[in-house]
């Protein structure tokens, strides 16, 4: 008897991360549960995480499991986004998918940005509530070192969504 590629794929997640049964689905459709996350924040926000670039797949396969390995262990997890998307044209959207993603869990959440005027009226609207908010260039090192002191660093996920500049990431 053979037994299937995907349902022995389940069985892998299975034993590998403990996960219960009604996220195996979740996980082992990553990138088509995190594409309708992402879709799903509403109006007219929509995020780069989707769409021609693909980073479905990516976060799918990387991110989701991670995410639910902290969950199933009781774990907090510490994530920091890098790039509000100040000066782009839906702001803020991938926070609104962060927060529907995190939602039940427990999450340390820090959003970094340079744009001081962004972020405040971000922060004014209540657009951020629940975030830890660092401010600065990320190409800066003296920048970096302020932001792993003011954080404590040890960030279990990082998403660096800023400069989009080799020598900033």
């Amino acid at each position: 008897m053979m037994i299937s590629l995907n349902f022995l794929s389940i069985i892998i997640l299975y034993l590998i991360i403990g996960v219960q049964s009604q996220n195996l689905e979740k996980l082992y459709n990553g990138e088509e549960f995190f594409y309708k996350a992402a879709k799903s924040i509403g109006g007219n926000s929509f995020t780069d995480k989707v769409g021609p670039h693909h980073y479905q797949t990516m976060y799918g396969f990387l991110l989701l499991p991670t995410i639910e390995k902290f969950s199933v262990n009781k774990k907090k997890l510490k994530f920091l986004e890098i790039g509000y998307g100040c000066g782009q044209l839906n702001v803020g959207a991938s926070v609104k998918l962060w927060n529907n993603l995190f939602a039940d869990l427990n999450v340390e959440k820090w959003e970094a940005e340079y744009d001081l005027e962004c972020i405040n009226l971000a922060k004014s609207q209540g657009l951020l509530a629940g975030w830890n908010l660092l401010l600065g260039d990320q190409g800066n090192v003296t920048t970096l070192d302020r932001w792993v002191k003011e954080s404590g660093g040890n960030f279990d996920i990082i998403i660096d969504d800023g400069g989009h500049v080799h020598n900033m990431v």
